[in-house]
């Protein structure tokens, strides 16, 4: 009967700590990384915002060049199988959350509120993975629609790019910590 309690007990403590890894992370652009000139990291301008429909909507660019840039630090939320991409900011005190969101089509922004519930569709993505041939490495796609998916080019801009029965090079990215 001990060995199962230790068992057991060493099973809860490796869950916690599992539970305990912070999933704050950079999202890096491969097309960007291999392409193009300057920073891969998708990153908000909170500097650039403007109010529409009563919410704050800052730009969205994958322009940033550092992990250690706060604003390229994300978390990627799960809500109902889907991925909600979410920023934390924290100032003087309070908490404020952005979301990645698609406006207009194609356009991607990051709106305040975060991926709080009820959620709207334009916040979330299918994530799907592609794995690649050497070793164990990862990519990851966001898609809308089964025929859009999140893209970056060589400006750094981010809007819904369609896949046409084929994933494109500028929608595919790593996780970074």
């Amino acid at each position: 009967m001990d060995s199962k309690l230790t068992i057991l007990a060493v099973f809860l403590v490796l869950l916690a700590n599992v539970e305990s890894r912070s999933t704050v992370r950079s999202l890096s652009s491969v097309y960007r990384g291999q392409n193009c000139r300057g920073g891969n990291l998708i990153k908000i301008h909170t500097e650039k915002c403007s109010t529409f429909s009563g919410k704050r909507h800052c730009v969205a660019k994958c322009d940033g060049s550092r992990t250690s840039d706060p604003t390229t630090r994300i978390k990627i939320e799960s809500v109902g199988g889907r991925k909600c991409i979410q920023f934390t900011k924290n100032e003087n005190g309070t908490q404020y959350l952005y979301a990645l969101k698609v406006v207009n089509g194609t356009n991607v922004v990051f709106e305040e509120g975060g991926c709080q519930k009820p959620i709207e569709d334009g916040f979330l993505f299918e994530e799907s993975v592609i794995r690649i041939r050497s070793g164990n490495s990862k990519r990851f796609v966001y898609k809308k629609y089964n025929t859009m998916c999140l893209a970056t080019d060589c400006d750094g801009n981010l809007s819904l790019i369609s896949t046409t029965n084929k994933i494109k090079s500028m929608c595919r990215f790593l996780k970074l910590k």
